[in-house]
């Protein structure tokens, strides 16, 4: 059976959310069935954003910035994804509850999700952002944020390189909405236990003018994660 991908992030990660450093780790399984492509996409919500990809074999994922949540099981409906046992990851952070549903809603470009997790809204109207994803040769170059000092560069290979917490290699390939990220490799983390290899995804998004690299990459193995982003402008 073909799991999804769902990932929803705030582009502007500050806290333990913050960075492309940023890093976490926890427990729990995902299982599904297959979407439909009315479920496929890039969706936002001001400085939220949701990744819906059908085809990709990681965790159901949320974020709203100062935590991940991801969850044990994805159903599909008709115009419906129906999301249950959540677990939410952060630095120093771990919460989970395993009878947590949340169900996210599809009327034609947009998604609607409205629950409280952890005791605390979780309230997202999505649009669905269309024709986004910058060409690699145009984000060929060094991308540094003024707030952190952290660096993002890809060559004309399309090999990129993150100097944060951990120095990150790997590879972007595009897809319609987002970039996988191929043979991510970790190292000279300031956690050594991040060290390793990972797989994950990027993606172009538009915040207040601002143009943002934003990516996820993952380790299921030993449930390790990190997330960040890096303004283009």
């Amino acid at each position: 059976m073909q799991k999804i991908f769902v990932l929803l992030l705030t582009v502007l990660l500050t806290a333990c959310g913050g960075g492309s450093g940023s890093s976490s780790s926890g427990e729990g399984n995902s299982a599904g069935s297959e979407t439909g492509t009315q479920f496929d996409g890039l969706f936002q919500s001001g400085e939220a954003v949701m990744l819906v990809d059908k085809a990709n074999a990681g965790k159901v994922l949320i974020s709203d910035g100062s935590a991940i949540l991801y969850f044990d099981r994805i159903y599909t409906l008709a115009n419906e994804l129906r999301l249950t046992g959540v677990a939410a990851i952060a630095d120093g952070f771990y919460f989970s509850d395993p009878d947590q549903i949340v169900n996210i809603y599809y009327d034609g470009d947009t998604a609607t999700v409205s629950t409280t997790i952890n005791n605390e809204p979780f309230v997202y109207s999505f649009d669905r952002q269309k024709n986004t994803l910058e060409s690699l040769d145009s984000l060929v170059g060094t991308f540094t944020d003024p707030m952190t000092g952290e660096s993002w560069s890809l060559d004309s290979a399309a090999n990129l390189t993150i100097n944060a917490d951990c120095t990150l290699s790997g590879k972007l390939m595009s897809e319609v909405s987002f970039y996988h990220t191929v043979d991510v490799d970790a190292s000279g983390c300031s956690d050594p236990d991040f060290d390793g290899s990972y797989e994950g995804m990027a993606f172009n998004v538009t915040v207040d003018s601002t143009k943002y690299l934003a990516g996820f990459i993952y380790d299921d193995a030993k449930e390790a994660y990190m997330w960040g982003s890096v303004p283009l402008n």
